[in-house]
């Protein structure tokens, strides 16, 4: 892939991101089974039969499958999030971007060059933004009658609301 410095940073921060959650997913996995043995298996003396063993085995891919659908299912919308913020921010620039086909996802050549970014563990930091500037008002006095009137009528209220916070 060929990106510029800052895009492959990018990149390389979204994949140590990921990675961190992967990292953590199987943590929380580990632990999931910790738990599970010490509440269907807590009784070392205890002799299981066939039917008891399936009974266990089907009870733990039931709780590992919605834990594997959860971590997989909050990956993938955190994906959406980035992108869909990518894509605010191209709109905000006035581009639109736009993939024809989703499956280049998965080319492995593709996969293979990001092990590359993977790698880039002193990543640049992020280019600065620049910073939008208000424009400076003339000094000349040129300022629109209509708001000079509101001002005035603004100022009138507010004096006479003093005056009657005053008689309070």
């Amino acid at each position: 892939m060929d990106l510029n410095e800052i895009h492959s940073a990018q990149a390389a921060r979204f994949l140590s991101f990921f990675k961190g959650k992967a990292t953590a997913a199987v943590s929380e996995g580990d632990a999931a089974k910790a738990n599970f043995a010490s509440d269907y298996l807590s009784d070392e003396e205890r002799i299981y039969n066939k039917n008891d063993v399936e009974g266990i085995l089907g009870a733990y891919h039931t709780q590992m499958t919605a834990f594997f659908r959860e971590h997989l299912e909050n990956s993938a919308n955190l994906s959406a999030v980035y992108i869909c913020q990518l894509f605010a921010q191209a709109e905000q620039a006035g581009m639109s971007l736009q993939l024809d086909d989703i499956s280049f996802v998965e080319d492995q050549s593709r996969l293979n060059q990001l092990s590359g970014l993977a790698a880039l563990h002193g990543a640049p930091p992020l280019a600065p933004k620049p910073k939008a500037t208000l424009p400076t008002l003339g000094s000349g006095g040129t300022a629109d009658p209509a708001i000079l009137q509101e001002l005035q009528d603004v100022k009138e209220d507010n004096r006479q609301m003093k005056d009657r916070y005053q008689l309070m």
